[in-house]
């Protein structure tokens, strides 16, 4: 169900959408402004993307054997990632340093990848939905770096918004497993 956010203007009611602004017509329901279709079709048969260099790639089943794949543009300039070893450092009242190791490693990848495509955001859609199912199935990740680690999304839901004319947003949460 869509979820909409109420924003007051003079003698009109106007709400924001993840991909649209949308006002209430003459029987109180949302009508959309920019004309942005709500949904996209899936991919019917979708197969391997083109390999370009510069690029991150979903692989499934895996990379060196995928039927399917999704490639997209890399992040934007600075790459972010991080390594949190996950440990508590503490000072005694005697001065004495301590530290101990919580649990395992951060395995979490998190991607912004901005300026996709409808075209590419359909394929990401369609890997998302109908290939791997969500959570459900494991996937290879190929990074900036050409790294490939084993995956599976953290989220049942995979956020995207329109940033402009055919460019569109998207939040990926990963953890390597």
């Amino acid at each position: 169900m869509a979820q909409y956010e109420a924003f007051e203007f003079p003698g009109l009611n106007y709400f924001s959408k993840i991909n649209g602004w949308f006002y209430l017509d003459l029987k109180g329901k949302p009508s959309s402004i920019s004309g942005i279709s709500d949904d996209f079709s899936l991919i019917e048969n979708m197969g391997p993307d083109t390999e370009e260099p510069g690029t991150i790639g979903f692989y499934y089943p895996s990379y060196t054997a995928y039927s399917v794949s999704v490639v997209l543009k890399s992040q934007r300039l600075p790459l972010m990632r991080n390594y949190d070893l996950r440990q508590k450092i503490f000072e005694s009242p005697g001065g004495n340093v301590y530290s101990y190791t919580e649990a395992t490693e951060n395995k979490q990848i998190e991607l912004k990848i901005m300026g996709l495509s409808k075209q590419k955001l359909k394929r990401l859609l369609t890997f998302f939905i109908k290939i791997v199912k969500g959570v459900k199935e494991e996937f290879d990740f190929r990074d900036e770096g050409g790294n490939i680690y084993r995956v599976r999304f953290m989220e049942d839901e995979l956020l995207y918004r329109q940033t402009a004319y055919d460019k569109w947003e998207v939040k990926i949460r990963l953890r390597r497993v």
